[in-house]
């Protein structure tokens, strides 16, 4: 059980003797109690680490293991980003049609530090993290060379599983990204209106069958859209927004995500 720091705080006078003068050993036996069981810092949220950070969210060893995908090693998908299989393949986008999305990118690997950060971030209510995941989307977006868009469109998520979550994270990701690149962010141009299970694991066929009509899209005439979200996976609901977009009258579409989840199996 972790013990509210408040009521440490109110147990002061048990270091001080009966002229206030801290009592040495046991001051500092408590301070150490104290601190183990209320770490003044907050825990990391890459590792889970109590010890906790110096400063921003992450302990110092998953600061030092958080690598941004344009440093990783070898070759990488020139539509995609993700990087290729050892026969120069890459088959996170192989199975897209032409033409939807023009350029998409990830700022990580769905892998150690920021899956945990990204895992606190929607499921643990840790939403004040949306400003650092902005910086990461503004690097990603001047490191890889990506188009300027008119506007920024989050992915969106179903009034269903809204009420459930709580906050829309891809909005609160889109408005940090927003206010870092100065770009506006068009709330509501794009709808899901239709609930869909997570497409990861189905095949590319049910996965077009399963999200037909899931979006609807409206006040986007003629303009340049950067879509996003939090993780890439196999990029199939990211395909349909993009799909009822360009349908709407959009000129063109990318796709920008905090980590791009390679495909198990395949790579």
């Amino acid at each position: 059980m972790v013990v509210p720091s408040a009521v440490f705080a109110g147990m002061g006078f048990l270091c001080k003797g009966e002229d206030g003068v801290p009592m040495g050993r046991l001051c500092a036996c408590f301070d150490a109690l104290s601190s183990l069981l209320c770490p003044p810092r907050a825990s990391c949220m890459g590792c889970k680490s109590l010890l906790g950070t110096e400063s921003g969210w992450l302990c110092s060893d998953c600061q030092k293991a958080l690598k941004p995908m344009s440093d990783l090693k070898g070759d990488r998908c020139p539509c995609c980003g993700m990087p290729l299989d050892k026969r120069g393949r890459c088959r996170t986008c192989g199975d897209w049609p032409e033409g939807l999305i023009s350029f998409a990118r990830s700022a990580f690997l769905y892998d150690g530090p920021i899956r945990g950060m990204i895992h606190a971030f929607k499921f643990n209510g840790v939403y004040r993290m949306a400003e650092e995941f902005g910086v990461y989307l503004e690097n990603t977006m001047i490191l890889e060379k990506m188009d300027r868009p008119d506007a920024l469109i989050p992915v969106p998520m179903h009034k269903r599983r809204l009420r459930k979550r709580g906050l829309d994270h891809a909005l609160l990701l889109a408005r940090a990204l927003g206010r870092r690149a100065g770009l506006p962010v068009w709330e509501g141009r794009l709808l899901r209106v239709k609930n869909t299970p997570q497409q990861a694991k189905s095949s590319a066929s049910s996965r077009h069958t399963a999200l037909a009509g899931a979006f609807l899209a409206s006040g986007v005439g003629n303009s340049r859209i950067l879509l996003v979200d939090d993780v890439m996976t196999t990029g199939s609901t990211a395909l349909a927004c993009a799909q009822t977009l360009l349908e709407a009258g959009a000129q063109s579409v990318q796709l920008i995500t905090l980590a791009g989840a390679p495909i198990k199996g395949l790579l």
